[in-house]
């Protein structure tokens, strides 16, 4: 029930006290209590009540009723002790106005039973009312002493440090206290303080050693907190237990008994406390012996011809080996073929060989009870006669047919029964595979007219195809061969306002397409498609150093209409449209990135996607020096769209160095101009180079 803080009546003299003490010793405590404190339902609170609750503390008459005992505990802790007593006295004489009423904390962290590591803890609760002091004690479980004790300000935390971490047990618990008094304490809560150690760090013998002796002395770094270990030692080849051994705080044990025989084992180590076992370290593996060395292979020899179904593998025996393993892979996907493992003998034969001319490589390893040794070297033989590729007769190289329906044939070929026809585009996409039988020509219809095409042929059988035969170039309906270009020369420097372009005629040719584009951005600069003669005169340039490339293509007639069938175009030429007016200054040499060039400093593996890839923002421009030249400009381009990337005018200076490129795959443009007081002389020709790149991984 609630109990509410009673005032005091008046003050007793000690007179008074000896007088009422006397009384109430054969005062009889059976009235019913009413107020907290007025254990005799008189209506004060005086030395009466305090005799009562003193007798009924030390255990003397008169017994308090249950109505007494809720008044007596003036403290509310639910128990009546000598706190309510001199509770009770100090009211009785005036040195407190009322009674503390202090409930028990409820604790917080840690949980009951909790594992809780590290040298300090923090201990938390919830306040209580009233509440204006805490007191915290912590006991050492193993032997009830007193770990920590503190008295504590208005709070409901408190970190305590110098904990061992070492398993050690302890229990806790918090009481509520004001000015004059403290609460009850809660109930205990214990925890564990510390973990179990990690894993040791093994140091020898080391992974993959050779411990050659019958006593081996292992050894670990000692794990944190930790004051025993297990160490564990396993015969490689079945995973039997060759050993155990529990130590005390040790970092090695030497162990006896090890047979010398190249038998491999593997061992580890775990570190423990008083909270039990941490886990296993890796294993490291060791042969207390030696390994097999790789066998000597002797047939079939190298880059051999193996014809028929079964073929015998034979090799050199290695010393101390007690058994082989031979391994057989073919060439063209590394697809294993053949994995036997074989008793003591120098020798396997294996069937089952397609012989059809199959590559295969080829090695063998020996081994003991330690385990395997080394792989030998790989030898590589080939399976029967490979299929050649076919030889082609018809349509010759460059022909050319008016006829859309093109019979196509070719030699047979040694060991096979199976062709296949390709015809390739111009543009290296293919047009068309045909699968044939065991056929040498095939009649292929509709080919597009006004075409240029390659064509090869390959052989096959029922295990695999031959390699392709070389490519025939074929021109199916009126199209024609690209024009050879005579002027301007490649890498000229032309000057003028209007540039004359000169080529050779093409056989059958009705007209021809002249296309002339900026180097820098790839743009038109000008075409003309109606051209009947091999030389036209192209006006529009400003004489101002400008990169251009030009083309040219021969076209006919088609039909009676105006449909001209275009042949292939020529390859591009270079110029630069240019007179300058120093002759001194010629266009600077190029040195660095050289022309075509993947520019990057740098190499990085992506273990995840299994690519290289090298990269590089840093790059360095070189050139060669013109004699009276004293500056010079460059410019960087990108290839894609011809935007200015960078452009300078430098000093005398035939080096420079940009470090904020992009690294991304772009592909560049640059050239460099040298000039003097009096003007600026030609530009260098594009040089291109692509900034970063990447590798597939092939391995």
């Amino acid at each position: 029930m609630p109990k509410t803080p009673i005032k005091r009546t008046g003050v007793i003299t000690p007179l008074v006290l000896i007088t009422i003490f006397l009384f109430l010793i054969v005062f009889s405590a059976s009235a019913s209590a009413a107020m907290l404190g007025d254990i005799n339902n008189d209506g004060v609170i005086n030395i009466n009540d305090v005799l009562l609750v003193r007798k009924h503390v030390s255990g003397f008459d008169p017994q308090l009723t249950d109505a007494q005992k809720l008044v007596a505990d003036v403290n509310g802790d639910g128990a009546i002790n000598v706190i309510d007593v001199n509770l009770l006295m100090q009211m009785s004489l005036g040195l407190i106005d009322e009674f503390p009423i202090l409930n028990k904390p409820t604790l917080a962290s840690p949980a009951d039973s909790a594992v809780v590591g590290g040298a300090s803890i923090s201990f938390q609760w919830a306040a209580s009312s009233g509440a204006k002091r805490y007191q915290l004690e912590v006991i050492r479980i193993s032997d009830s002493s007193v770990f920590k004790t503190e008295v504590l300000g208005n709070v409901t935390s408190s970190t305590q440090a110098g904990f061992p971490n070492d398993g050690s047990l302890f229990k806790w618990r918090v009481r509520a206290g004001n000015e004059v008094a403290w609460g009850t304490w809660t109930a205990y809560r214990n925890l564990i303080n510390g973990t179990v150690p990690v894993a040791p760090v093994l140091i020898s013998p080391a992974d993959k050693a050779n411990a050659i002796n019958a006593t081996i002395t292992f050894e670990w770094n000692l794990a944190a907190g930790a004051d025993k270990y297990e160490l564990e030692i396993r015969k490689a080849s079945d995973d039997s237990l060759f050993k155990t051994v529990t130590l005390g705080n040790a970092s090695a044990s030497m162990q006896s008994g090890f047979p010398q025989d190249g038998t491999q084992y593997k061992w580890r180590v775990r570190a423990g406390n008083k909270l039990g076992w941490g886990a296993w370290s890796d294993y490291w593996v060791f042969n207390n012996g030696v390994l097999p060395a790789a066998p000597v292979l002797s047939s079939p020899a190298n880059n051999a011809n193996v014809g028929g179904a079964s073929i015998n593998f034979q090799w050199a025996a290695s010393s101390g080996a007690k058994k082989y393993q031979l391994e057989i892979l073919r060439a063209s996907d590394s697809m294993v073929f053949k994995n036997e493992v074989v008793g003591n003998t120098t020798s396997s034969i294996q069937d089952n060989f397609p012989n059809d001319g199959t590559l295969y490589w080829w090695r063998v390893r020996a081994g003991n009870d330690s385990g395997w040794g080394a792989w030998s070297g790989q030898m590589t033989l080939t399976n029967g006669q490979p299929i050649a590729a076919p030889v082609l007769i018809s349509p010759a190289d460059n022909a050319n047919t008016h006829r859309t329906s093109v019979m196509f044939e070719w030699k047979p070929t040694n060991g096979a029964i199976k062709y296949e026809l390709r015809i390739i585009n111009i543009d290296d996409s293919v047009y068309n595979t045909v699968s044939l039988g065991n056929a040498t020509a095939s009649i292929q219809h509709d080919l597009p007219n006004n075409a240029h095409y390659r064509w090869q042929v390959r052989g096959g059988n029922d295990a695999k195809w031959g390699e392709w035969s070389k490519t025939r170039n074929l021109v199916v309906g009126n199209l024609l061969f690209a024009p050879g270009q005579i002027s301007p020369a490649d890498k000229a420097t032309v000057g003028g306002i209007s540039i004359e372009f000169k080529w050779a005629a093409s056989s059958g040719a009705d007209y021809y397409e002249l296309e002339v584009v900026r180097a820098r951005d790839g743009a038109v600069f000008g075409s003309k498609d109606d051209l009947i003669v091999t030389t036209y005169t192209m006006p529009g340039f400003s004489d101002d150093g400008t990169q251009y490339k030009w083309r040219v293509r021969a076209g006919i007639k088609i039909g009676s209409g105006d449909t001209v069938g275009w042949g292939a175009w020529s390859g591009y030429r270079d110029f630069i449209n240019d007179t300058p007016e120093n002759d001194n200054l010629a266009a600077p040499k190029l040195t660095s990135p050289a022309n075509d060039s993947l520019v990057a400093n740098e190499l990085i593996y992506e273990e995840v996607n299994e690519v290289f890839y090298q990269v590089g923002s840093e790059i360095t421009f070189k050139w060669e020096k013109i004699t009276s030249a004293n500056k010079y400009e460059i410019e960087v381009i990108k290839a894609s769209d011809g935007t200015v990337f960078k452009n300078q005018v430098l000093g005398d200076v035939s080096i420079e160095t940009y470090t904020d490129f992009p690294n991304d795959g772009t592909e560049y443009m640059w050239r460099v101009r040298a000039g003097n007081g009096a003007d600026w002389g030609t530009w260098s020709f594009y040089s291109t180079f692509t900034n970063g790149f990447w590798w597939l991984n092939l391995f």
